[in-house]
């Protein structure tokens, strides 16, 4: 979290650590928690959920390209996006509950922090509409409507590297300038 221009480290350097709040009893782990924002909102979570929709599916006797693509080792979310561009609806499902999950941790981070803009990287930025659809309409459905309102989704200015950069960041002691984001919304 960057707070007046800087980085907030917190009380033992965990400040921000929000992919390990939990957003249900059971789902996707991260962090080693199931049900955390990490689990539900993560390529690794999204590669989790499908294995489940997977078998769902298969129970209900419903067609799916994922069932082949698992088999051929392993599934992506790079190849639930593929399945989900050409009509796969279990792939088009579990977009749209990852975005659902997306939604409401935004509802939590606006209704508690009210801040001005949350920066998305990842599965935001590849997935786009898919994605950030339904999350803008959970949060705009849970969240202080003033405070959704005052708070911009913006793209990651530095797109796939920002994870490297920010590590990097952190373990020079510096801060990403909040100026160098792009005033884009997603």
């Amino acid at each position: 979290m960057v707070l007046n221009g800087q980085l907030y480290r917190g009380a033992c350097e965990m400040a921000g650590e929000f992919g390990h709040v939990r957003l249900t009893e059971t789902g996707p782990v991260g962090h080693n928690k199931a049900g955390s924002v990490e689990g539900w909102i993560s390529g690794s979570g999204m590669t989790h959920a499908a294995e489940l929709a997977i078998e769902a599916a298969t129970r209900r006797g419903s067609v799916t390209a994922l069932v082949s693509m698992a088999k051929q080792g392993g599934i992506t979310p790079r190849e639930i996006a593929a399945a989900a561009l050409d009509g796969d609806e279990v792939a088009k499902q579990i977009i749209h509950s990852t975005g659902v999950r997306l939604g409401e941790a935004l509802a939590i981070i606006v209704d508690t922090l009210n801040p001005e803009c949350v920066v998305m990287g990842g599965l935001a930025m590849r997935l786009g509409e898919a994605l950030m659809a339904p999350a803008r309409a959970v949060l705009a459905r849970e969240a202080l409507p003033a405070a959704a309102n005052a708070c911009k989704l913006l793209p990651a200015a530095l797109g796939e590297n920002i994870g490297d950069v920010a590590a990097l960041c952190v373990a020079k002691g510096l801060t990403i300038a909040t100026h160098a984001l792009q005033p884009v919304e997603l």
